[in-house]
């Protein structure tokens, strides 16, 4: 859903760019966990919640943009 991913992106002040980065490693992060498939409202629940994690990490001045999120799990 186009509109519900771009109003993801300007709620949590994410550019597209690094949006469509992030959502390939939500992406990736799910598929390695077997947790799909999901409700399209926990999909972009868990989404919003990792690009706030991961825009919260990078200000932190802890990691680079390349970096994954901190969401209290090991990766």
């Amino acid at each position: 859903n186009q509109i519900r991913y771009e109003q993801v992106l300007m709620k949590t002040s994410i550019s597209k760019d690094v949006g469509a980065d992030a959502l390939r490693k939500y992406h990736l992060f799910l598929e390695e966990r077997e947790q799909y498939p999901k409700g399209v409202k926990a999909v972009f629940a868990g989404f919003e919640k990792w690009l706030m994690n991961e825009k919260k990490f990078n200000t932190n001045g802890s990691a680079g943009s390349d970096s994954l999120p901190k969401n209290g799990m090991v990766i």
